[in-house]
């Protein structure tokens, strides 16, 4: 039932280590928020039902859930990664913004100026 503390635990250590090791890049951010969400939704879900503080009768079976539950968030991160523009991870850059501004005004209203 405490299987939200293994993506939860991920995250914390992401995060912390990201800080402390000064490599706060792209990538690691994008996984620290996939597994944060992953560790969020486990939360609310154990919240909802009333489970947030237990565990079941069988705890290496909750922890083991938790560990496949982070390895699906890992594995999900890197196809994400992987199709990023250039197939490569974290090589890719996405595609510049358009040289000419967006603009939302009417063309009516544009013609009329500022």
């Amino acid at each position: 039932m405490v299987c939200y503390l293994a993506p939860l635990a991920a995250v914390l250590l992401l995060f912390g280590g990201r800080k402390a090791l000064h490599q706060e890049n792209e990538r690691t951010f994008r996984l620290g928020l996939l597994m944060g969400g992953g560790a969020i939704f486990g939360v609310v879900d154990h919240g909802w039902n009333g489970e947030l503080f237990l565990a079941g009768p069988n705890p290496l079976s909750d922890v083991m859930l938790g560990a496949t539950i982070t390895a699906a968030l890992a594995l999900a991160w890197l196809a994400m990664e992987s199709l990023l523009p250039h197939g490569r991870l974290g090589r890719g850059q996405w595609p510049a913004r358009s040289a000419r501004p967006l603009c939302l005004r009417p063309r009516a209203l544009r013609a009329i100026g500022p």
